[in-house]
């Protein structure tokens, strides 16, 4: 498989959620750039990650580990134009957000994040447009059904990427 040309000159170790550490920290300490991301990573192996490579970042929230590479720390400061508008709708929508937003910063790119902002509190959402209108691309994650990225698009004139999650809920205990 060939890289889309985007990725080209980046160092990415890809892997499973529930892989073994030997699994990545192999290919990790096999890509000699300084720069390495390898994405999602469980709390487990990414503990025993960290402890080979003690200058690692580690994000538990969007399951990225980093090497050579710290992220911008988000707050609520404003980013420059340009730059990419993450939005989430809910909570549970943050870890895919936050994953996107980790991402493009180790490609150099300029996020902003919006988040919390779905259509069910669309109030909070038009208190945000500025925002979202001075944005290059708007990446919009929220649920299956597309309602944040339809609203999104209809307030931009830039592109709008629609990343939709699904959120496993249970109503069986867990110990059942």
């Amino acid at each position: 498989l060939r890289a889309p040309e985007i990725f080209r000159g980046f160092r990415f170790v890809l892997a499973r959620f529930h892989d073994r550490r030997d699994a990545v920290q192999d290919p990790i300490q096999k890509v000699s750039e300084p720069d390495r991301l390898a994405l999602p990573l469980g709390p487990d192996v990414a503990q025993a990650v960290l402890q080979a490579f003690p200058d690692a970042y580690y994000n538990a929230q969007a399951h990225i580990l980093m090497l050579g590479h710290h992220p911008a720390v988000p707050g609520p400061q404003r980013a420059q134009p340009p730059y990419v508008a993450v939005v989430s709708a809910g909570t549970s929508d943050i870890s895919v957000a936050e994953e996107a937003a980790l991402t493009l910063d180790y490609l150099g790119d300029s996020v902003q994040r919006v988040y919390d902002v779905g259509v069910a509190g669309i109030h909070r959402l038009l208190r945000r447009v500025g925002d979202l209108e001075q944005a290059s691309v708007v990446i919009a994650v929220a649920g299956m059904e597309g309602a944040l990225a339809s609203v999104v698009g209809g307030l931009v004139s830039c592109p709008v990427v629609a990343v939709p999650t699904k959120v496993e809920v249970s109503l069986v205990p867990a110990d059942a």
